[in-house]
Parts: structure tokens; sequence; C-alpha cells
């Protein structure tokens, strides 16, 4: 049910609805008898191009934290149970069974049921991204980043010590640096991270600083989607790719060969599956204790595009199950170029 930007929704016998778009866009409101809880939207972190210029709006030091590459989760607990909302609002069933599982975050929301715990689902078996951190070797795991309280920010010290007392895993994190300080980090680090997050020492404002690798990581993952991306995707990543490498004076010729390979290596699959008369898809493997978190998930992403789950497997305590994603007008892209479509430029 749809009500101007708000969608209703209910799941897991919880019934919600979240804003779909303007200024509080993904905020989640929790309905029902006694039930009064709104889940605040996470703002976008707006991003510098330029450290040495950007640093500038966080003062003398900042607080920095890795930018894990995954995905962005909301978790809270509701009548003892904890959900995950994805930043659009969405309350997920495979996060959700994920969170679940967290031994050590069910009890820190026994103690603090109040708060909103927001953080980084990465790893390999996911079914939202293609790429995650080279240190989660398998399946997913959860980084926390931040937490809220009455729709505000927890500051750095408070959350550092409620993630030590109770040992939950957070985002790495190198302490307050200047700018000078940040410099190192990077360079110490910008081949195996996809980037930094500066935060000032208040928690009122974050920016996020992402290094060159993981552009192009993401060109290469993204190229066959053409149609589907906006072109300023590529654009961007470029840019930002090429402001990096100047700053910090590094060597360009690697990422020659790289630049060029994102783009060029995307398409050789392409090729013969389009001439062959297939069509353009993804294959997500995730790991479930229950196929009906599977099935459940597949039923949310059909509401926008066409997923189905092509394998389920038994194992000893969980379910492999792949899904498989299709991407309609990046097939026609393709298939109407192959196939020899007269255009004019």
């Amino acid at each position: 049910m749809s009500v101007g930007n708000v969608l209703k929704k209910k799941y897991d016998g919880l019934e919600y609805e979240y804003v779909v778009k303007g200024k509080d866009r993904g905020e989640v409101r929790i309905l029902g008898k006694n039930r009064n809880m709104i889940i605040p939207t996470f703002p976008h972190i707006k991003r510098i191009f330029s450290l040495s210029a950007g640093f500038k709006h966080l003062g003398r030091t900042a607080w920095v934290e890795e930018k894990v590459d995954g995905y962005n989760l909301r978790v809270v607990c509701i009548d003892g149970n904890l959900y995950a909302f994805t930043r659009g609002g969405v309350l997920c069933p495979f996060s959700t069974e994920k969170v679940r599982e967290l031994k050590k975050l069910n009890e820190f929301f026994i103690d603090n049921p109040d708060i909103v715990v927001n953080g980084e689902m990465a790893g390999p078996n996911n079914p939202y991204i293609k790429q995650w951190p080279p240190y989660v070797k398998r399946d997913v795991k959860f980084f926390i980043f931040d937490m809220m309280q009455d729709g505000k920010f927890l500051d750095i010290k408070t959350r550092l010590d409620l993630v030590d007392t109770y040992e939950l895993d957070h985002v790495r994190y190198f302490g307050s640096l200047d700018v000078d300080g940040v410099k190192n980090v990077v360079m110490q680090h910008y081949t195996e991270m996809e980037g930094i997050v500066l935060k000032s020492e208040d928690r009122k404002l974050a920016v996020k600083y992402v290094f060159p690798d993981s552009d192009i990581d993401d060109i290469r993952v993204g190229v066959v989607l053409f149609p589907e991306i906006k072109p300023g995707y590529y654009l961007q990543r470029l840019v930002r790719s090429a402001i990096f490498l100047n700053e910090n004076k590094i060597d360009p010729e690697r990422y020659y060969n790289d630049i060029g390979k994102a783009f060029i290596d995307g398409f050789e699959g392409i090729v013969g599956k389009i001439l062959d008369g297939g069509e353009i898809y993804e294959d997500f493997t995730i790991f479930v204790k229950n196929p009906k978190t599977a099935n459940d998930l597949v039923n949310l992403f059909s509401e926008h595009i066409h997923v189905e789950v092509v394998e389920i497997k038994k194992m000893k305590k969980q379910y492999m199950v792949t899904i498989r994603k299709y991407y309609p007008e990046a097939t026609r892209y393709w298939r109407e170029r192959l196939h020899g479509k007269l255009f004019v430029d």
C-alpha cells in the first residue's frame, strides 16, 4: 500500500512504513498497538575528491575509520527481536536473519533497546554487491560504524566504549589525526581498502574519501550494465581516480592498464552470450539457515527487477542458495549493437 511518499509493508509479524523519496527517504515508522518507534534515515555522507582541500571542513583533526565495501544497514530491537533495515527503509529478510545470529549484538540490545546500530554488512556471500573486503573470507560480517539515540548520533567515545564493553565487531579505525596523519594512513592502505570516512570529533559532520583501486573495481563490475547505470557513475570514478593519483603523487602507469581492463574485460563475457541469444544476468550465492529467508528476499527484489532462485542446496547446518538477477535493459542494449541495428550518432 502506498500513500504519497510513504509505503506500508508487513514482514515477520511486524508492520512498518517507510519514506520512499524526499529528504526523509529511508525513514522507518514501526506501526501497531503500543508502538511508537521512528528509525531515522541514515544521512548520505558527502564525499571529498581532494583530501588536502576537503579536510578543512572538519577542523584541525578528524576521526578516521575504514570505509568498508558492503551495504548500509540500520539494526533495531523491537519486542525483543532484531530487525535490519536497508538504507532505503526496507526490512531485509537476509540481513535480519544474519544479525539475529550474532549473540553479542543481541546481548547489547537487551541492555540498550532504544539505540539504533548503524553498520555495514560485508562479505563474499551477500545478495547486493559483488565486492567485499579481502579480510572477510567466507559469508558476511556486520561491522558497526555508528550508533543513534533519540535521532542523534552518539559521540565517538560513547560508541567505542559500548563496542568494547559488548565486544562487537566495528570497522577498523585509526584514531584522531591531522591532515598529515590521514595522508600517512592513505598511503599505507590505499591499495587494500575501499576508502576512509573522516568524522568531526563531535560526530556532526562526516565525509568519505575513496581510493582508485576501489573505483576501478566498481567500473569492472558495473561495465556490463551501461544502460541501467547513469553515465555519471563511471565518470565520477575516473575523475576521483585522476585527482587521487595526482594529489598523492602516485605513478599512474599501472592504472592505465587497470582502467582499460576494467572496461574491456567485462565485454568479453557479453559478446558470446548475446550472440547465442542469451540474457545478461548476475548470480549471487548466499547462505541461510531457513530457505524461506531466500524466498522472502527474492519476493522483495521482485518488486523492482526480474529475479529467481536457481538452486537451493542443503548443507550441514544451512542452505546454500543461488539467486539470479536479470538485466533486461542491458540485454536489449548489447543485443541491438551486436546484431547490427543502425544508429545515428
